[in-house]
Parts: structure tokens; C-alpha cells; sequence
């Protein structure tokens, strides 16, 4: 079995390099540690040098401000988060979206009669109806359905008791009759509002369909009822109600707004109490303790990078794979860096460090089947596998087969958990390992090779992209 170990060396140059590569996080390392070492020495000399009954009032006076500032913050906090609320339920809400003067409505009077119960119990059975109807769990999926929200969809709705005929008690709110037969009676009113009539009609539509699979259950735990449609009718009004209501949400808006500009000019304006009697050796003490802070803050997040790269497996260069597993580097894409703000200093380091060129793909696709003809010593069959991802594995292959007709060119993704890729591999006379930056784990990569090993087939070299 093929058992070669690797040793792991670590190049002086990629690993100083790397650490200034993150200079952004050096340097706010570094800031942090002045500002909690200075202020910790500013903190600790006052508690120690001031006389404490001196120091009273200016502590006083600076818990008054500390008090302050928070006040106003979380004021501010709050009618940031009611703006942000208004404005979404002013743009999202159907209710908001209707136009006052041609509302759309759709109703409907249900019919409730029951044979057995006393009026009280009928009472109870309208009661559960208006109940399950107005906050039932059917809203969530017509809420769903109409791309809205069930906070929003319950303002759109109305279930309510109306006013029955010649005879009839009150009970639990509801209007019952009670004919001569013994039986009671009661009436449902359904109604329904919304930006057009579509909406309206489909809430109706809900309400009618939940109120038909109801009667079964509340049959059963309430006594025997029946349920029917009296009337149903749909139209368009005129809402004064609506109108003031929306008026008074917009305005509320607007008054938030004006509150929000008053309380954050207020704090920008919120300045701290003058330090009184500042000793100018205490100031000094202070910045020497925020330049150590600032050298150590630095240093902790070097060794913290340095700690990250070498416990890292993943692939950083095709150079660290192989000067690790001293395979043949077939050729590597060109890493475009991001550009991120001051990025004129990583341009230079990268310049610095030699890998600031970026070669085209071509060349580098023409560079690659170079190498690949000039390594495979005859081989009539090559087998290209690896880490890294289907499209650059799938580039390379067909670039490869176009270049080289008189070598046969076979790809699968991961040979490490694809039995097919594996048995491709023992089929072939040398296989080319595709792996991609910050992707391929050397772990995996040290797998391939010995899987490579195993069944005899030469590792022709590495493509990194």
C-alpha cells in the first residue's frame, strides 16, 4: 500500500506575507489595545491620584451625562425602529393601499339554527364562530396566499352579530330568535375589505369556506346546528373612516420624523463635563500606556494570523502544494484580488510579494496543456480529477482533449468520495489533480495522491485555480 508521508514546511516569505496581507486587522488589533490600555491606566491613575472628595462632584456631573446620553440614544433607538415600522406597514398593509372613495367590500349573512340547544347555548355557538373566523388559522394560509401578512389580513376582516327578527333575546351579544318550534336562530354577518374587489372577494371566499368546515366540530362540542347563506353581495363605497385613518397613520409618520431630527440634534449637541485638574504627568502616562497597548494589540493579532496559517488546511498557493507533495505544478489561474477601500497598499505588497500579475486565461489554459504534453511521457490516458469545482474541472478537460487529440482525456470531481472517479482512476496511465484556492484542503489533497499511489498511476502534476 502506498504510504509516503509528507512534511510540512512552512516558507519564512508566504508566512510574513500573509500576516501583512491583513494589515486591516493589525491595525484595528493595535487601535483596540491603545484605547482599552490607555484608557484602563487613564482610569486606574484618576481612581489613585484624585482626591476622592474632590472628585465628587465631576462624578456626579459625569454620571448626570452618562444618564443623558443613554436617555436620548435609546429614545433615538426607539423612533429609529417606529419610523422603520410605520413605513413598512405604510408600503406593505392592504389597508394602506385602498383608495377611501372606492373601497372594495364583500359580505355575507350566515344563518345559524339550532334544533336542540337553548337560546344561551346558540349564543355560545356565534361566539365560537366569531371567534374562529376572525383569528382562526385558515388567515395564515390565505395570508400566505395573497402574498401578505395575518396582522395585516385581520384588519380586512369583520365578523359580528347582526340584528334578528320580530322575538328575539339578546344572548352573549348575539341577536337570537326563537320561533315557536323550539328551535333558535341566529345571525352571522361576514364582511370583507380591500384594495380591489379581488382581494375582498377571496377573503369572503375564505371566511365562507372556514365557516362550512367548522360546523362539523363545533356540531359535536356545542350542540346540533346548521349553517346557510342568507346573502352575499359585493360592491364599492366610500370609507370617510378609512380615509382618517390613514391620514392619522401618514401623520403619526411625519411626527415621529420630527421627533427623531429634535432628539438626535439634541444628542450631537450632549457634550461631556470638562475634566478640571488633568495633571499633565497623568497625560503622559496615558499615551505611554496607549503605545504599548497599540504595539500589543498588533502583536497578539500576528501571532493570531500566524496560528491561522499554519493550522489551515485549506489550499493558499500552488506553490505551498508542491513544495509539500513535490508534484509538478502544470500551471495556476490567476487569483483577481478584491478591491477594497485603500486598496492601493495591497496592491503594492502584492508587488512586493511577486504575485501581483494576473495572466490571462488563455494563456495559462495553453501553458497547461504545454506542461501536460511535455510530462505525460506517452501516456495514452489521462484521467483529470480533484477538489475543485465542476466547471473549472470540466474547462481544463475539454481545453485538454482539444489540445492534445492523441491523448485520451477522462474528468470526475472527487476522487476521494466517488467510487466511479475511482474506478476511472485505476483505468488510466497518469492522473492530473485540479484543486482551487481556499477550497481544496491539503488533508484531501494527501488522499488523492495515495489513492494515486495505490493503484500504480503516475501523478502527472497539479492545476491550481
Amino acid at each position: 500500500m502506498y504510504t509516503e508521508e509528507y512534511e510540512a514546511e512552512i516558507d519564512v516569505k508566504d508566512l510574513f506575507f500573509s500576516v501583512l496581507y491583513q494589515w486591516r486587522l493589525l491595525l484595528l488589533a493595535a487601535v483596540i489595545g491603545a484605547a482599552v490600555l490607555g484608557g484602563y491606566k487613564t482610569v486606574r491613575g484618576s481612581a489613585g491620584q484624585t482626591d476622592p472628595v474632590a472628585l465628587e462632584p465631576e462624578t456626579e456631573k459625569l454620571a448626570q451625562y452618562d444618564a443623558e446620553k443613554l436617555a436620548l440614544e435609546k429614545t433615538v433607538g426607539n423612533l429609529m425602529n417606529n419610523i422603520e415600522e410605520q413605513n413598512r406597514y405604510l408600503a406593505e398593509a392592504p389597508l394602506m393601499q385602498i383608495n377611501p372613495y372606492k373601497e372594495a367590500e364583500a359580505t355575507a349573512e350566515l344563518l345559524v339554527v339550532s334544533s336542540e340547544g337553548t337560546p344561551e347555548n346558540l349564543g355560545n355557538v356565534l361566539q365560537a364562530y366569531q371567534y374562529a373566523l376572525g383569528d382562526g388559522a385558515y388567515l395564515q394560509e390565505t395570508a400566505e396566499t395573497l402574498g401578505t401578512e395575518l396582522r395585516y389580513l385581520q384588519e380586512l376582516i369583520t365578523v359580528q352579530g347582526s340584528r334578528g327578527l320580530d322575538g328575539d333575546v339578546m344572548i352573549n351579544s348575539f341577536r337570537v330568535e326563537m320561533p315557536e318550534d323550539g328551535s333558535t336562530e341566529g345571525i352571522l354577518s361576514l364582511r370583507a375589505i380591500g384594495p380591489d374587489s379581488q382581494m375582498a372577494e377571496r377573503l369572503l371566499e375564505a371566511m365562507l369556506a372556514e365557516a362550512e368546515s367548522l360546523q362539523e366540530n363545533l356540531a359535536v362540542e356545542l350542540g346540533a346546528h346548521t349553517v346557510s347563506l342568507l346573502r352575499r353581495s359585493e360592491g364599492e363605497l366610500v370609507d370617510t373612516g378609512l380615509m382618517t385613518r390613514q391620514k392619522t397613520v401618514r401623520d403619526n409618520v411625519s411626527t415621529l420624523t420630527d421627533s427623531l431630527t429634535a432628539f438626535e440634534k439634541k444628542l450631537d449637541e450632549l457634550t461631556p463635563p470638562a475634566a478640571e485638574n488633568v495633571q499633565q504627568a497623568a497625560a503622559k502616562s496615558t499615551v505611554k500606556y496607549a503605545v504599548i497597548g497599540f504595539v500589543a494589540g498588533g502583536f497578539a493579532a500576528a501571532v493570531a494570523v500566524c496560528a491561522l496559517y499554519i493550522l489551515n488546511d485549506k489550499v493558499t498557493s500552488e506553490k505551498e502544494i508542491v513544495n509539500r507533495y513535490r508534484i509538478k505544478n502544470l500551471g495556476e489561474f490567476s487569483q483577481v484580488h478584491r478591491k477594497r477601500a485603500l486598496g492601493a497598499v495591497d496592491d503594492w505588497l502584492h508587488r512586493l510579494a511577486g504575485d501581483g500579475k494576473v495572466w490571462p486565461e488563455e494563456a495559462v489554459l495553453e501553458m497547461i496543456a504545454a506542461n501536460v504534453s511535455n510530462y505525460a511521457d506517452g501516456k495514452k490516458t489521462l484521467f483529470v480529477t480533484g477538489l475543485a469545482s465542476e466547471a473549472l474541472l470540466d474547462k481544463i478537460s475539454k481545453n485538454l482533449a482539444a489540445a492534445l487529440p492523441e491523448i485520451k482525456i477522462d474528468s470526475e470531481r472527487d476522487l476521494i468520495s466517488s467510487a466511479s472517479a475511482r474506478r476511472r482512476l485505476a483505468e488510466c496511465e497518469g492522473v492530473i489533480l485540479v484543486e482551487e484556492c481556499k477550497q481544496s484542503r491539503y488533508s484531501l489533497i494527501q488522499q488523492e495522491l495515495e489513492l494515486a499511489g495505490n493503484v500504480g498511476v503516475e501523478v502527472i502534476g497539479v492545476i491550481v485555480g
